[in-house]
């Protein structure tokens, strides 16, 4: 007896596994996620970290200005983002379900009276609540290179390198 038990226990996951399908289930596999095109507009933002001194104690209340960024499907698994601000660059993203990353990008200015070179390199990631909303995250990384890093560092307060992280919500217009 305690044989039988032992046996129909250990293939009782295999008779599970194996059984009969529900005859509901048209085993068509469900269509990938991808977000809305269009344009998108942050609604809400916090600044979590700012070690680089780059936003004011208010930065939070800034996100009330109209801003966002352009999203363009590519294929299934990729999007472009170009955000308003001028001069921005268009960042190709790779989706992973509603999880996503962009490739970095970077921006140097010369500091320091022309003796140092600042660089702020960007790396966007989040999640897509569904096709309409998105949580962003922005890491930001702060580099200098030159004989002026030292007084840029003292003027500005900050040692480098430094980071910032950006967090927002986003919605698609319309």
């Amino acid at each position: 007896m305690e044989e039988t038990m032992r046996r129909t226990l250990l293939l009782l996951p295999l008779a599970v596994a194996c059984g009969d399908k529900d005859a509901s289930d048209d085993s068509t596999p469900p269509e990938a996620f991808a977000p809305a095109e269009g344009h998108w507009s942050v609604i809400a933002q916090t600044v979590p970290l700012d070690e680089c001194g780059f936003f004011t104690p208010d930065a939070e209340d800034t996100a009330q200005e109209v801003y966002g960024f352009t999203l363009t499907l590519f294929n299934e698994a990729t999007f472009y983002v170009l955000g308003d601000e001028e001069g921005a660059e268009r960042l190709l993203c790779t989706l992973d379900d509603h999880d996503f990353s962009c490739e970095s990008s970077a921006r140097s200015d010369l500091i320091g009276g022309g003796q140092a070179t600042l660089t702020v390199t960007e790396s966007p990631a989040g999640t897509f609540v569904d096709e309409r909303h998105v949580n962003v995250q922005v890491g930001l990384e702060a580099t200098c290179e030159g004989s002026g890093c030292a007084a840029a560092e003292a003027q500005l307060g900050i040692t480098f390198p430094c980071s910032a992280r950006i967090e927002n919500s986003s919605e698609v217009d319309g």
